[in-house]
């Protein structure tokens, strides 16, 4: 990839998550990620509500948890595009949903759709992506 279609992606993909994170914190969403990188991406793109890392705990305890503390919020579920991200989300998905939480599949679904476009499988790979390159 050239030196300009790479400031052009990382452009275009930092507009998008600038937006699309606005729009989660205005929405009062909760963000699950996978673990502590996926998290501090989002920290330092400016997302300033809840993120949660479900890789510490057993997934149904991590399920009744959220119920417990934020029943009346959206979940957005923000693991790796990877097989093993995707059955995770599924999984946690159907989880949440039996439970009573609003699970909002628009913005994974978004997300993923930009990851894909610039051959990306993972938070962090789009972390690498969305901070400011370094001029040769």
């Amino acid at each position: 990839m050239n030196f300009f279609k790479r400031m052009f992606d990382r452009r275009k993909l930092r507009i998008f998550l600038d937006e699309l994170l606005r729009d989660m914190e205005l929405d009062l969403t909760v963000i699950l990620v996978e673990g502590a990188h996926d998290r501090e991406f989002l920290r330092k793109a400016g997302f300033g509500g809840i993120v949660v890392e479900i890789s510490h705990r057993p997934i149904v305890e991590l399920a009744y948890w959220l119920v417990e503390k934020y029943r009346e919020r959206t979940i957005v579920i923000l693991t790796d595009f990877d097989e093993q991200g995707e059955k995770k989300a599924k999984r946690l998905s159907g989880i949440l949903s039996e439970l009573g939480l609003r699970v909002n599949h628009r913005y994974r679904e978004e997300v993923r759709r930009v990851a894909r476009e610039l051959g990306v499988r993972t938070i962090e790979g789009l972390a690498r992506l969305y901070t400011k390159p370094r001029l040769p």
